[in-house]
C-alpha cells in the first residue's frame, strides 16, 4: 500500500471516528451505520483508501538485434498489480527509444541505453520481470535504477579489468552483482526514512551478440529456455527459504524458516532472497543474483520470463507445450496468463516472452545450446529440467 493510500486511509478513518462520536449520542443510532455504508462505498473508488483493479496489459515489440517479445500482465486475484517488467536495447542504432514507452498496467520500459563498457561486451538487450510485495515501491524503485546501476559498475569495471575481458564473463558477472546489491542497499536507505518495508524480487536476463545468455536471479520469478521441439528448462532456480543451501544461509546468518501456510523467513516472508524487507536483511534477506550462463543455440524457440503467478501452477513442461502451439511471443503470454488463471493462480502474472527464432547470433558463437555456468540447485546438463526444493504456496507475505 502506498504512503498516500494510507494516508488518505487514516484520514478517513478518523473522520468517521469522529463522526461517530460526535452522533452517537445525540442523534438515532442509525447514523453511525450509515456512514459506515458510506466508508465501504468510498473504498471502491480507484486511488481510495481500499483495492484497486489495473486493466491487463498486453504489448508486443519488434528490436533492432531481430529479437521480438510480448508482455501479458494481469492484477489476477490480488488487491493491487505489483508485478513491473522491462527491456533495455544497448546501444540502439538510431539513439532512440527500442520502441513503445506505456506505462499501462504493470509498467512497461522499454528503452534504449548508450554504454561504451555495455558495447565493448557486446550487450544486446536487458529482460527483467519485477514481483513487487507489500507494495509497489520496491518493484518501482528497482525498475527504474537498477540498470542504471549495472551500467555504472560495467563502466568502471571494464575500464579496471580491460587486460582480463576474455569473453567479459568475469566483468559482467561482477557488475550485475555490484548493480543489484547498490541498487537494494539505497533503496533499504530510503525505506528507513519512511518506514516502509516493501519488497521485490527480480529475474533478469542479458543477451550478448554472440549469443551467451546471462541470467540473474533473486527469489522466486524465473527464467525458462523453450526449444523448437517443445521441450522447457529452466535457467534459474527459485529462492525458497526451505532449500537446503538457502534455509542453511538464511540460518547462519541469525534468521530461521517456519511453515506458516508455505516456507517463510522468519515466518514472514516466503523467499530468501528479494530486494528490500529491510526488517528481514539482519536474517539473511539479501539481493545477492545467483547467476547462469547459458550459450543459445539454432534449437532454441523463445525466452520466457514470468513471475511466480505463472509458475505456481504451470510448470516447465506445460509452459513447453503451451508456447509450440502459438504463432507470436504475444499469443504465447496470453496464453500462459489464460492458463494460470484457470488453473486457480490467485496471484498477479506477468509473462515476458522473447522470441528467439529471428536472432542470429555473431560468428564468435561457439557451443551452441550449452549451459556454461548453473545454480548450485541446478544439474549441468543441457535439457534438463532444474533440480529445485519443494515449495509453499508461493505467497510473499
Amino acid at each position: 500500500m502506498e504512503v498516500a493510500r494510507l494516508v488518505r486511509t487514516g484520514l478517513l478513518v478518523g473522520l468517521v471516528g469522529a463522526i461517530i462520536h460526535l452522533t452517537s449520542s445525540v442523534v438515532s443510532p442509525i447514523v453511525p451505520f450509515f456512514v459506515i455504508g458510506l466508508l465501504y462505498f468510498l473504498m471502491q473508488i480507484p486511488g481510495g483508501p481500499g483495492p484497486e483493479r489495473t486493466p491487463p496489459l498486453f504489448d508486443e515489440q519488434t528490436l533492432g538485434s531481430g529479437l521480438g517479445f510480448g508482455v501479458a500482465a494481469v492484477q489476477g486475484g490480488r488487491p493491487y498489480m505489483e508485478d513491473m517488467y522491462q527491456v533495455v536495447t544497448f546501444n540502439a542504432e538510431d539513439g532512440t527509444s527500442a520502441g513503445s514507452t506505456s506505462k499501462n498496467g504493470a509498467g512497461l520500459n522499454n528503452t534504449a541505453v548508450s554504454s561504451p563498457a555495455a558495447d565493448t561486451l557486446g550487450l544486446l538487450n536487458f529482460f527483467a520481470v519485477y514481483d513487487g510485495h507489500g507494495g509497489k515501491l520496491a518493484a518501482q524503485y528497482v525498475h527504474k535504477h537498477l540498470v542504471p546501476r549495472i551500467v555504472s559498475a560495467l563502466e568502471q569495471n571494464v575500464s579496471v579489468e580491460a587486460a582480463a575481458l576474455d569473453d567479459g564473463s568475469s566483468v559482467l558477472g561482477k557488475s550485475l552483482r555490484e548493480g543489484f546489491l547498490q541498487a537494494d542497499e539505497a533503496f533499504i536507505r530510503g525505506a528507513a526514512k519512511l518506514g516502509l518495508s516493501d519488497g521485490s524480487t527480480a529475474i533478469a536476463a542479458l543477451l550478448q551478440r554472440n549469443g551467451v545468455l546471462t541470467v540473474a536471479n533473486v527469489g522466486d520469478s524465473r527464467c525458462a529456455l523453450v526449444r523448437k521441439d517443445g521441450s522447457c528448462v529452466a535457467l534459474s532456480s527459485d529462492h525458497k527459504p526451505n532449500r537446503p543451501d538457502e534455509k542453511a544461509r538464511v540460518c547462519a546468518a541469525g534468521g530461521w524458516v517456519v511453515h506458516q501456510g508455505c516456507w517463510r523467513v522468519a515466518g514472514d516472508l516466503a523467499v530468501s532472497r528479494a530486494f528490500g524487507d529491510r526488517h528481514l536483511k539482519r536474517y539473511g534477506v539479501c539481493a545477492d543474483p545467483e547467476l547462469t550462463r547459458f550459450t543459445l543455440g539454432p534449437g532454441d524457440s523463445y525466452l520466457l520470463l514470468a513471475t511466480d503467478g505463472l509458475w505456481d501452477v504451470v510448470k516447465e513442461p506445460a509452459c513447453g507445450q503451451v508456447l509450440s502451439k502459438c504463432s507470436s511471443a504475444l499469443e504465447g503470454a496470453k496464453a500462459l496468463c489464460t492458463l494460470a488463471l484457470r488453473r486457480g493462480s490467485g496471484d498477479n502474472i506477468s509473462v515476458l516472452i522473447i522470441d528467439l527464432n529471428k536472432f542470429a547470433a555473431s560468428a564468435s558463437l561457439s557451443g551452441c545450446g550449452q549451459r556454461e555456468s548453473a545454480p548450485a540447485a541446478a544439474v549441468a546438463a543441457h535439457g534438463a529440467v532444474t533440480k529445485r526444493s519443494a515449495t509453499g504456496n508461493g505467497t510473499h507475505g
